[in-house]
């Protein structure tokens, strides 16, 4: 009985040399039983593409800007026509094709593919951007809207009491009538409110978002569907080293301020 697989890989890929080659291992395991052909179609930026059958073809690219790789085609065909594979890999995504008469050996294959993929080539983000432009705002919108409505609830009022205005009135010390109007601006200002500055923040956040900042950002930090062989792969480990180093200068400046700030609370209790 004959079996078919489609399938779309949810996460983005990073696809590097010990990645190929391990498919290209795994390819020749399989299709050697079938009298299978393995064949790359590559497609460049510059428009430039070709077959090739040496998997070595594909790790000497110099991938660099201007050349870089921008689709590749795994293909496998048989003498008998009994058995046909593709496997795309290209930036809004990767999908695997597999169709055979033998069922037990397209589902093997399928499984071995789908480990591999999910094990050692997989990102941790999904397939395609676009996804993220849609979810990120809809998320920090909602993060905000939940803070709002625990501020109403859980906050006490920012406004100034009607017990505090009459003392302010009935008070015959100029300095605390001058506190209370120095208050009352600030708190009609807005800043001193629990709602200020989520709002504020969401409507930057909404600013940079729509500008196209932040889904620049988030791809240049966290990459997917790249082919990490050649210039890219260089620049790929400066973004790790990137990475690492901004992680801990964040991580070291929230001790740091977090220690003077205790050491400051500290004072101000013993003076």
């Amino acid at each position: 009985m004959a079996a078919y697989v489609d399938y779309k890989f949810k996460r983005g890929f990073l696809l590097d040399e010990e990645s190929l080659r391990k498919i290209h291992d795994i390819l020749i395991k399989r299709v050697s039983l079938h009298n299978g052909t393995i064949m790359y179609h590559l497609f460049r930026e510059d428009a430039y593409s070709y077959k090739t059958t040496d998997v070595n073809d594909l790790i000497n690219e110099e991938n660099k800007k201007g050349c870089k790789i921008v689709d590749l085609n795994i293909l496998v065909s048989t003498i008998d026509n009994k058995f046909e594979f593709s496997w795309n890999f290209s930036s809004e995504g990767s999908r695997l094709k597999i169709e055979g008469e033998d069922r037990d050996f397209v589902f093997l294959l399928s499984s071995d593919i789908k480990d591999h993929f999910n094990n050692n080539i997989a990102t941790s983000l999904v397939s395609s951007y676009k996804i993220l432009d849609i979810n990120l705002p809809k998320i920090f919108m909602v993060m905000t809207l939940l803070y709002l409505m625990c501020s109403f609830f859980i906050f006490p009022s920012s406004l100034q009491s009607r017990k505090s205005v009459e003392m302010a009135i009935n008070s015959k010390d100029i300095l605390e009538k001058l506190n209370f109007l120095i208050k009352d601006t600030k708190l009609s200002l807005g800043f001193e409110t629990p709602y200020f500055w989520p709002l504020l923040g969401m409507m930057l956040y909404m600013i940079l978002d729509l500008s196209g900042i932040v889904p620049y950002v988030i791809k240049v930090l966290f990459p997917t569907n790249l082919f990490k062989i050649g210039k890219e792969k260089d620049q790929q480990e400066k973004l790790k080293k990137l990475k690492y180093n901004l992680v801990w200068g964040v991580l070291i400046s929230f001790l740091i301020g977090a220690g003077a700030s205790l050491f400051v609370w500290k004072i101000t209790l013993t003076s």
